[in-house]
C-alpha cells in the first residue's frame, strides 16, 4: 500500500505542476503577472488516508457515508477523494476488485448498529 500511495502522489504532484503550469500560460497571455502556486486550504484527509478510503470503498462497496463516518468527515470530502484517487488509479493502470461478501453489507451494517 505504501509504494502504491507514493505513485499515486508523484501522479498527483505532476497534475498539479501542470495544472499551474497552464494557469500560467494563461496568465502570460492576458497580460497579467505570474503568481507561485497557493497552498489553498489544506485537505481535510491526509493524501494516504484518502487512498486507503478510495480503496475500503472500492474494495468492499462501502457507502461514502459510512465511509465518513469512519475517517471522521464528510461523504462531500470522502466523495472528493474518492474522485481524484480513482482518477489516479485509472492513471497508474491499477484496478481495485470488489470482494464478495459472505453476507450482504447492508444487512451486515444493519446487524453492528444493532448491537451497538
Amino acid at each position: 500500500m505504501d509504494t502504491l500511495t507514493t505513485a499515486l502522489d508523484a501522479l498527483r504532484a505532476s497534475r498539479i505542476q501542470a495544472r499551474h503550469r497552464q494557469h500560467q500560460q494563461h496568465r502570460a497571455e492576458q497580460g497579467l503577472r505570474p503568481h507561485e502556486p497557493r497552498s489553498g486550504r489544506p485537505p481535510r484527509l491526509s493524501f494516504p488516508d484518502q487512498v486507503l478510503a478510495t480503496v475500503l470503498h472500492m474494495r468492499l462497496s462501502l457507502p461514502e457515508d459510512t465511509v465518513g463516518i469512519v475517517f471522521g468527515c464528510s461523504r462531500s470530502t470522502i466523495r472528493r477523494a474518492i474522485t481524484e484517487t480513482r482518477q489516479l488509479l485509472a492513471e497508474h493502470g491499477t484496478t481495485i476488485e470488489p470482494v464478495t461478501l459472505p453476507v450482504p453489507l447492508p444487512d451486515l451494517i444493519a446487524k453492528i448498529k444493532s448491537a451497538c
